[in-house]
């Protein structure tokens, strides 16, 4: 059985940008940049498949031959994948998509503001990021960080912490190490009343351990409160911004609240299979979304 770990305290973060999906909320109704509000691919989504090689036209397909070209290995993790960060040129077709460049917030003024774990400096920018939107007027009841006690990896511990706290072993723990970094500004700025989940690992029937996903720090938070919020801003990066926001909707269905995602433009050292690999999870949430409310849609 699975635990869950929360955290309730203050909260902090500086500068940076975002990013959003386009969400109908008419009859259920969905469409994204990928596909429309009837699931057909759109022409941006075709354009840079072709470009992979995938001439396929029908969802169910594309779902299937991206999951099998574009994923990365598994038992691999993002900072894992080789090969070359792709010249500009190559980022045009993701550009398209709005993969790569900074995502801003569409409104000013949010139930919720969830800032998704992640690598160390991956959840740094987050961190900035929104720090940077409070400080230009970004309002909200309460700020969630949802992380995991995910162990940090080699290159993680690597790091210089300095001494003023316990050095941090896992994903929630660095979150709370650079929040306390930053505390009294979050105070200052009027947010003392924060909630940390910590998404415990899992146990297959097997016995092997794997780490939490996203989609299941966000099932950890629904549980915590119990309902779903009337409006969350996600704040992701890109190039999964996307991929996450499709995530978090997922969680919400059947009812679609005012989603938004937020999210720093890519690293100069993006690599070419992070955007694919990005792609294609967007595409197989996605995916599920449309299958979920596709009887909803057939009676209007």
């Amino acid at each position: 059985m699975k635990k869950i770990g929360i955290y309730l305290g203050l909260l902090s973060i500086m500068p940076s940008s975002f990013y959003t999906m386009e969400i109908m909320q008419d009859h259920f109704s969905f469409s994204s940049l990928l596909f429309d509000q009837r699931g057909t691919p759109t022409s941006a989504l075709l354009t840079v498949l072709k470009k992979y090689g995938i001439c396929a036209t029908d969802r169910a397909t594309i779902v299937k031959e991206t999951q099998e070209k574009f994923l990365r290995k598994p038992g691999t993790e993002r900072y894992q994948i080789e090969g070359n960060a792709p010249i500009e040129q190559q980022l045009a077709p993701f550009k398209l998509l709005n993969m790569a460049d900074t995502i801003k917030p569409m409104d000013h003024s949010y139930e919720y503001v969830l800032v998704l774990g992640a690598t160390y400096n991956t959840i740094k920018n987050r961190i900035d990021m929104l720090m940077n939107l409070l400080q230009n007027g970004l309002r909200c009841k309460q700020i969630v960080f949802l992380g995991s006690e995910r162990p940090l990896f080699e290159h993680e511990r690597a790091l210089s912490f300095d001494g003023s706290q316990p050095k941090p072993e896992t994903e929630h723990q660095v979150i709370q190490w650079l929040y306390h970094k930053q505390k009294d500004l979050f105070a200052k700025l009027g947010h003392t009343n924060l909630l940390f989940i910590n998404s415990h690992n899992k146990t297959d029937s097997n016995g092997k351990i794997s780490r939490a996903t996203t989609q299941d720090t966000v099932q950890d938070f629904l549980k915590v409160i119990q309902r779903k919020p009337e409006s969350c801003l996600v704040i992701s990066s890109q190039p999964h911004a996307h991929y996450q926001l499709a995530v978090v909707q997922k969680e919400f269905l059947p009812d679609f609240k005012q989603i938004q995602v937020a999210a720093p433009a890519i690293p100069a050292d993006i690599k070419e299979g992070e955007l694919l690999d990005a792609l294609a999870r967007q595409i197989y949430t996605e995916n599920i979304i449309y299958e979920t409310i596709a009887p909803t849609q057939s009676k209007h």
